[in-house]
């Protein structure tokens, strides 16, 4: 989304919204949230069921619990989001195979069946939830119809079959449209997040990096510079006579200008760079890994793809010039003292003629035609 900044903001981390991660984070969640649910009704039941002398029960519950713990505890502890949503999807659909053939208390274990696939949807996600499903149907369609099941199950009457397929058909076609509806909200959310976040990073203009972006990535790259122990350059640029431009042909010339002006830069830096618009006709580039001499040579590249482009306006073929610069960030200075002594070079460059590079360390500037 930001290629038009080079690779650098990319490396840097500029964009916090990840739609993917959200998903992983909001399903540890699910997982932690109903595996913790889940273990507790189990274990009551279990209880209940030991109580009331049915050991056969608590044989199926205990289990299952035991297993539903282990997937929590062990998705805390390694973000294994893919193993516990499997996991849970085929105890689920074997809890339900087990009360199917069971019966449950007085044939009533299959209420609990209906609890599934809201859970399995919301964890699974639609596509992974109606294999679930499907899977969940076939074992109920085989325990009720199959002739030659072989172990001996509770004894379902023909009514009750046909009232609880159609009933945990109505739940499973609800629960997969509010599944199949809150991903389309969720990837749209998503999705609609991550454009304003790159707008907020953005020059509407000229696609560059705009201020903001700017001064978050000079902190990170003088950050990586102090810890690397590598140095690391900025350089300051200003457009020539840009306020004639716009005063002669309009400012929809000016805007196409700039573009202009943003596009020829982008084509003398490297990868790792970034270039921003500082602010009006002002640019400011970001050279990371980059020393004063350095520096220099990729400003005057600049300058030189700059003087030699041409704009056509109408009829009108505009030719424009840059100031530049160039200051490289010291170890023991702020960002603001760097960006200070890189606008005195850029001054210093305007009062020599304009069309030029200045160091900020340099008492004389660097003429940039003779680069």
């Amino acid at each position: 989304m930001f290629s038009s900044f080079g690779e650098a903001p990319a490396k840097a981390g500029q964009l916090a919204i990840d739609p993917e991660a959200l998903e992983r984070r909001r399903l540890v969640q699910i997982v932690l949230l109903f595996g913790g649910v889940a273990v507790f009704i189990l274990l009551t039941i279990s209880v209940v069921n030991y109580y009331r002398h049915a050991g056969a029960f608590i044989w199926m519950t205990v289990p299952t619990a035991a297993i539903v713990l282990a997937v929590v505890l062990f998705t805390r502890r390694t973000g294994n989001i893919a193993l516990a949503i499997n996991a849970f999807g085929l105890t689920m659909v074997g809890l339900s195979l087990i009360l199917l053939v069971s019966g449950g208390v007085n044939g009533c274990g299959l209420l609990w069946i209906y609890i599934f696939p809201p859970f399995i949807f919301y964890a699974q996600g639609f596509r992974r939830g109606l294999f679930y499903m499907a899977l969940l149907l076939v074992c109920v369609l085989a325990v009720f119809y199959w002739p030659y099941w072989p172990i001996d199950h509770f004894r379902y009457s023909p009514d009750y079959k046909k009232r609880f397929l159609l009933s945990l058909f109505g739940v499973v076609m609800i629960s997969a449209i509010s599944e199949y509806s809150r991903q389309k909200t969720h990837r749209w959310l998503a999705t609609l997040a991550a454009k304003l976040e790159v707008l907020s990073l953005q020059d509407e203009l000229t696609g560059l990096a705009n201020r903001r972006c700017g001064l978050n990535q000079l902190s990170t790259f003088r950050e990586i510079a102090l810890r690397n122990d590598t140095p690391f350059s900025v350089v300051i640029l200003d457009i020539d006579h840009f306020k004639q431009i716009n005063d002669r042909y309009g400012h929809e010339a000016g805007d196409a200008m700039l573009r202009h002006c943003a596009d020829t830069l982008r084509q003398g830096i490297r990868k790792q760079d970034l270039l921003v618009r500082w602010g009006g006709e002002e640019f400011l580039g970001l050279f990371p890994n980059t020393d004063l001499a350095g520096a220099l040579v990729v400003a005057k590249k600049m300058r030189h793809n700059l003087e030699n482009a041409q704009l056509v306006v109408g009829n009108q073929v505009l030719r424009v010039t840059g100031s530049f610069g160039v200051a490289q960030v010291e170890k023991d200075e702020s960002i603001d003292a760097a960006l200070a002594r890189a606008d005195e070079a850029l001054y210093r460059a305007k009062e020599e003629g304009r069309n030029r590079v200045s160091a900020a360390d340099e008492t004389q500037p660097s003429n940039g035609k003779a680069a």
